[in-house]
């Protein structure tokens, strides 16, 4: 009997090991450079990412981390960029002119309309590929998160 139950827990522990591996190899593909930068502009929501980090032991993410919010890393975007944000968040349809306008009354340098229409498109790409990512590596980082939080209960 005991040996049975010695093996049975030995099979147990031999299986969450082979599942720690299977989520570490998911994690290791996972372009964590842009993760961090991501991360770097707002941790709490980025919480289980950075858990999961840890966790996998992405060492490079982390370091990516810090530089990102050191400044020696641009993690994608300026002040500029987050106030064109915050007016097209408020105004989708807001003309270039009137951006431009709205941004010298805000106390932001003066940027061409083309230079705002540019930033604009930069700005919806980065959503785009940001809601892309997270629905696609989503289920995996929870499927990751859920499965380690499980073999540690």
């Amino acid at each position: 009997m005991k040996n049975e139950k010695e093996a049975r827990v030995a099979s147990d522990t031999e299986l969450m090991r082979i599942d720690d591996a299977y989520y570490k190899k998911i994690a290791d593909g996972l372009d964590w450079r842009k993760i961090a930068k991501l991360a770097a502009n707002d941790l709490e929501a980025y919480s289980n990412v950075i858990i999961l980090a840890a966790q996998t032991g992405q060492k490079r993410f982390f370091i990516d981390l810090g530089k990102c919010l050191s400044g020696d890393i641009k993690s994608g975007y300026d002040k500029l960029d987050y106030a064109i944000a915050v007016i097209l968040s408020h105004n989708p349809s807001i003309k270039a002119k009137a951006a431009v306008r709205e941004l010298k009354e805000r106390g932001h340098p003066e940027i061409s309309e083309e230079n705002f229409r540019v930033r604009k498109q930069r700005l919806k790409a980065l959503v785009r590929a940001v809601v892309e990512r997270d629905k696609a590596h989503e289920p995996q980082i929870y499927e990751i998160i859920r499965r380690m939080v499980k073999g540690s209960a």
